[in-house]
């Protein structure tokens, strides 16, 4: 009888798990493969959407690459804080971009101040990039399926040669967390890890091709100076 009760109850509980992990809803993250010009600025966007609906109030990403010096800090004020189609997640929201420029909440008068969204710096052979901000409001920051894509984070770099980089998200460090009402942070959304773009690739070439209409353009170019040196060579 007790092997019997005992065999029902684990039944029931890998059956409640089966379930709660099929319907947990997580975020998708897409990042596109890119091909650049070593040597020259770059970027990458990462987008987030939800497969169901989520919620969190502040994240952190740390993307590593197998090249110290890879990734370049974004500029401050960063303008992926400000920008739409897609909109910034915590567009009009941002503890990173926000201030307080009130005068009741600044005596001074002082101008506003910005803080930089993400932090690159090299350590065991790698770069690597950490970027985070929080919703200024300390809100919650809702979405579902039906919103679409929203931008997260503007990966800055310059390939320093050219070649084929790998960049990862490490998702033991990275994470999305709110805060409950005790002060107390947790994670509150989940990356859907087996559905989400966690590495991408950087191609970088050591110039950039012109296009074969390019080379039309130059030939014409350098026929008509040419023509105009043997006329100007026959008048003489």
């Amino acid at each position: 009888m007790t092997y019997q009760r005992f065999s029902a109850a684990l039944i029931i509980a890998t059956l409640f798990l089966i379930t709660s992990s099929s319907t947990r809803a997580d975020l998708l993250l897409s990042i596109q493969d890119l091909t650049v010009v070593a040597g020259e600025a770059s970027s990458v966007d990462v987008l987030v959407s939800s497969d169901s609906s989520d919620i969190f109030q502040n994240y952190f990403l740390d993307f590593t690459v197998d090249q110290p010096g890879f990734f370049v800090e974004s500029a401050i004020p960063a303008p992926q804080l400000t920008a739409t189609e897609p909109d910034y997640i915590f567009l009009n929201d941002s503890f990173i971009y926000e201030n307080d420029s009130d005068p009741a909440n600044n005596p001074t008068g002082g101008p506003d101040l910005r803080l930089g969204i993400d932090s690159a710096n090299d350590s065991g052979g790698l770069s690597i990039l950490t970027v985070c901000d929080q919703t200024f409001s300390f809100d919650d920051r809702a979405i579902s399926t039906s919103d679409g894509s929203f931008l997260l984070a503007r990966l800055n770099f310059i390939a320093p040669t050219a070649g084929t980089f790998e960049i990862e998200l490490d998702t033991f460090t990275s994470g999305f967390f709110s805060t409950d009402d005790f002060g107390d942070e947790f994670e509150s959304a989940f990356i859907d890890e087996a559905n989400s773009d966690l590495s991408f690739t950087v191609t970088a070439t050591m110039s950039a091709v012109p296009e074969p209409s390019s080379f039309g353009v130059l030939l014409m170019g350098i026929a008509a100076i040419a023509t105009r040196r043997t006329r100007r060579r026959m008048s003489l």
